[in-house]
């Protein structure tokens, strides 16, 4: 059966989607803000990665949410909100590590060795003329050019085409096989979490799949599979050259609109009665366009602020950005929509993905970074 529409009037429908748009810049700002301030000082991504893998099993297995949910019952309540925020910063903080080991892991992986070193190089030096730089010691050392700036964001290496593509499917494959796909897309504004508010669900869980040490290890393996998918579509926005700035503000008025018209609501009623065969194919579709929307945004919104606040050279304004975008998803309430794979994964359960948050916030549950389906990861 499709749900029935959402009784919410247009207008406040329209908020809603405007108040998601505000969730995803704050949270870009947040990543692109900490993700130029580790870059500005140089911290490796590799013992950065393997530093908050470590504390991420030692917190699943050690139960700290709930050893922080028990300890919090008798504290003022200034205090115990005061933690959670603390917490919920730091699992946004291991969350991006790992995600800049990935990238960092996919570059050097996929990429030649004499492109990683003359990009290296480059990265050091943000003169105005990058590109014929670039041009002269790309055509010295006999490899291909296209004038893409590649430094300041997630990969800093340019994919070719071939690779881009395989990348994504291959990522693409392995989540749809293992019923995650739509981890890949939700991401703000597309996937919105709301700050649990109730007693004894104030601290997101560190994990998804279980405290145990293969579950952990199960979340981290299919981590990879989500960072192809964002490195090969992010990589063929790079090659086709596609406008930041603007790429993104269509993307977000893309995504509110998908929200305001509740698009999935839409779609779970045109294929209704059709085959699960069907619904399955049309499913992973919707998701790939979200994927595109998602990264879009991300992409263009992250090179604009790096492009004309230059992070990688200003760390006070990188931190600055940072904590800005951290006081907006407070203000919103939405502070663990900054929680990314492998802490917080999606999965497939329900054809069509909802498009932001669209249903009240008192819908909580039990676990807002595990859901089960896509209403509850949006209900949190």
């Amino acid at each position: 059966m499709a749900k029935e529409a959402s009784p919410r009037d247009l207008g406040g429908r329209i908020l809603a989607a405007s108040l998601d748009t505000v969730t995803g810049v704050s949270c870009i700002a947040y990543w692109v803000g900490f993700w130029g301030m580790l870059d500005s000082v140089q911290v490796s991504p590799w013992i950065s990665g393997l530093i908050a893998f470590g504390a991420v099993v030692v917190l699943a297995r050690t139960h700290a949410d709930q050893w922080l949910e028990t300890r919090s019952k008798d504290w003022n309540p200034i205090v115990r909100a005061l933690v959670t925020w603390c917490w919920t910063c730091c699992l946004v903080t291991l969350s991006l590590m790992i995600w800049r080991l990935c990238m960092w892991s996919v570059d050097e992986r996929v990429f030649d060795p004499k492109e990683l070193d003359m990009e290296a190089k480059l990265a050091k030096t943000a003169s105005d003329d990058f590109h014929e730089e670039r041009a002269r010691m790309a055509k010295a050392l006999g490899i291909p050019w296209m004038p893409v700036r590649s430094f300041g964001y997630p990969g800093r290496t340019e994919m070719t085409g071939a690779h881009a593509t395989l990348v994504a499917l291959l990522g693409s494959c392995i989540l749809v096989a293992e019923g995650r796909f739509r981890s890949a897309s939700h991401a703000a504004p597309i996937g919105i979490v709301a700050d649990p508010c109730s007693e004894g669900s104030c601290f997101y869980k560190p994990v998804f799949s279980g405290s145990k040490l293969q579950d952990v290890l199960l979340d981290f393996f299919l981590l990879l599979p989500v960072v192809f998918v964002w490195r090969g579509v992010w990589a063929w926005y790079d090659l086709i050259e596609l406008p930041a700035l603007a790429s993104a503000i269509v993307a977000n008025l893309a995504v509110a609109t998908c929200a305001v018209c509740e698009i999935d609501v839409r779609l779970q009623d045109a294929f209704e009665g059709c085959s699960k065969l069907v619904k399955d194919a049309a499913d992973v579709a919707f998701t790939s366009v979200l994927v595109l929307l998602v990264v879009c945004s991300w992409r263009g919104l992250w090179q604009s602020l790096d492009d004309r606040l230059h992070l990688i050279e200003h760390q006070n304004i990188a931190a600055t950005l940072a904590l800005a975008g951290a006081v907006g998803l407070t203000c919103l309430q939405r502070h663990g929509s900054a929680v990314f794979p492998p802490i917080s994964f999606c999965v497939d359960e329900q054809h069509f993905a909802k498009v932001g948050l669209t249903e009240p916030e008192s819908s909580l549950s039990e676990h807002p970074l595990a859901a089960k389906d896509t209403a509850q990861y949006n209900t949190v």
